[in-house]
C-alpha cells in the first residue's frame, strides 16, 4: 500500500458541518484536501470525505501537481472520476512529471495506461512518448473519458461555448443545439436570455421553466443568487434525467429563509441530470437571477 500518513506541517481543522461545496472552499485547498481525504477515509466520515474529494476534483491541476502520498484506492477514486476537471493532455503532462512511487504502488506507466485516454492527446505528444524507455510500449486502456468542468453558472457557460464554437452568438443555434427551453406558457422577452440566464426574465406563481440539455449533462451542487429573493416569493428547483419518468425535487426556497443577493445555497442532486426546472409557487421570481453551480459534462 502506498504511503497515507498525513503531513505534520500543519494541523487539519474539521468543520462541524461539512456538507456543501462552499464549506470546503473556506476550509480546504486543493493540496490540503488530500490530507483531509485520507483522515476522513480512515475515520469513515462520509460527508467530509465527499467534500475533500470535491475540492480535489475541481482544482485538479493544482491537486495533482505532485504525486499524493495516498493509497492506490484513493488515487483511483479521483483519477477515474468523470468529475475530474482536467483534460487528458493536461493529466498526461502531470503524470509524466510525477516521481515514481514506492514499491507496491502503481507505476507512472500503469497510471497513464489506466486513466489517460490517449485518443484525446495530440498525436505528436503520444509519438514523443515512444522515445521514453519506460513509456515506449504505453497503450491506453481508457478508450473514452468524459471531460468535466466546474462552473458557478452552467447556462451562461454553455452560451460562451456556443459562441466560441460558432464564432458568433446565434439564438437559433443556442436554443436548438445547446439548451432547449420549455415552459408553462410564460411570456418571455427573449428565450435566448432565459437559455443563458442573461438579463432579467420573471415567472409568476403557478408557472415553471425548464432547461433541457441535448448534448450535455449537469451534476448540480449549488444555487447562486444574483438578486435577493423578494419576501413572499417561493420556488422549487427540480432535476430530471431522460430515462426517468419524473423530475426530482432538490430545493425548496421556503426552507432557506430570506435569500439575499450573493447567497449560495447547497443544492445537490444524487444523479447526473439532463434537465433543470424552476417552478414558482408564490410571488414573482427572476429565473435568470438563480444560477446553477456544478459539474458540466
Amino acid at each position: 500500500m502506498c504511503p497515507s500518513k498525513p503531513s505534520q506541517n500543519a494541523p487539519i481543522f474539521y468543520p462541524q458541518n461539512c456538507q456543501g461545496s462552499h464549506v470546503l472552499k473556506l476550509q480546504l485547498s486543493a493540496k490540503t484536501a488530500w490530507e483531509v481525504l485520507m483522515a476522513a477515509d480512515s475515520f469513515q466520515l462520509s460527508a467530509l470525505r465527499e467534500s475533500a474529494t470535491h475540492a480535489i476534483l475541481v482544482e485538479a491541476n493544482t491537486a495533482l501537481e505532485e504525486r499524493p502520498a495516498v493509497s492506490d484506492e484513493l488515487l483511483h477514486d479521483v483519477l477515474s472520476s468523470n468529475f475530474l476537471c482536467i483534460s487528458d493532455e493536461e493529466l498526461l503532462d502531470l503524470l509524466l512529471r510525477w516521481k515514481e512511487a514506492e514499491e507496491g504502488c502503481r507505476s507512472k506507466l500503469d497510471l497513464i495506461q489506466k486513466y489517460v485516454c490517449l485518443k484525446n492527446v495530440p498525436a505528436e505528444k503520444v509519438k514523443a512518448m515512444v522515445l521514453m524507455p519506460e513509456l515506449g510500449f504505453c497503450q491506453s486502456v481508457r478508450l473514452k473519458r468524459v471531460r468535466s468542468v466546474y462552473t458557478n453558472n452552467v447556462l451562461y457557460t454553455l452560451r460562451l461555448r456556443c459562441e466560441k464554437q460558432h464564432g458568433v452568438f446565434s439564438q437559433r443555434l443556442l436554443l436548438s443545439n445547446w439548451v432547449n427551453v420549455v415552459h408553462s406558457g410564460v411570456s418571455f422577452w427573449s428565450l435566448a436570455n432565459v437559455a443563458s440566464q442573461f438579463d432579467v426574465e420573471t415567472v409568476e406563481a403557478g408557472n415553471w421553466v425548464e432547461w433541457k440539455f441535448p448534448r450535455f449533462a449537469v451534476k448540480l451542487r449549488a444555487l447562486v443568487f444574483q438578486f435577493a429573493v423578494e419576501e413572499g416569493t417561493h420556488f422549487i428547483v427540480s432535476c430530471g434525467k431522460s430515462n426517468r419518468g419524473s423530475m426530482e425535487e432538490v430545493f425548496r426556497s421556503e426552507e432557506h429563509g430570506q435569500i439575499s443577493k450573493g447567497q449560495v445555497c447547497p443544492c445537490e442532486c444524487d444523479f447526473v441530470a439532463n434537465s433543470l426546472r424552476v417552478q414558482v409557487t408564490s410571488g414573482t421570481f427572476n429565473v435568470c437571477g438563480c444560477q446553477f453551480e456544478g459539474f458540466l459534462l
